[in-house]
């Protein structure tokens, strides 16, 4: 079994809930920083509906990692990472300046974690029973 497939398995079951997010973004996505885990999530986006399929993975991720999803479907985030920005950086300041005016509890380095276990779980399948 891949370790990501062993990872989702123990999310799955319940055994990582007090795993940091960053640490699990570690553990599956070790080779994957936030601008290639970007670059992977808009490949083939060309339009709102084409972005479908990566907000899903991402919101599981969220889901998986227990992280705040509606902070990551806020208008700036969502505008800064699909439509407007393509540097790294500077979404990172956008999702930093976010957090502060919405006043949540999530960090940047957990919502980054997210993006980057989004993207390696993209083309997994869900298992469903």
């Amino acid at each position: 079994m891949s370790d990501s497939a062993e990872s989702q398995r123990r999310l799955s079951a319940g055994t990582d809930e007090g795993i940091a997010p960053a640490v699990m973004a570690s553990r599956e996505a070790a080779d994957l920083d936030f601008q290639s885990a970007l670059a992977a999530l808009r490949e083939g986006i060309d339009g709102y509906g084409d972005r479908i399929h990566a907000g899903a993975a991402v919101l599981r991720a969220t889901d998986d990692l227990d992280i705040e999803t509606d902070l990551l479907t806020h208008p700036r985030i969502e505008q800064a990472i699909w439509r407007y920005e393509h540097d790294p950086d500077t979404i990172r300041q956008q999702i930093d300046l976010t957090i502060e005016r919405e006043d949540a509890a999530t960090t940047v380095d957990e919502v980054v974690a997210a993006f980057r276990v989004a993207a390696v779980r993209l083309d997994t399948p869900i298992e469903t029973e």
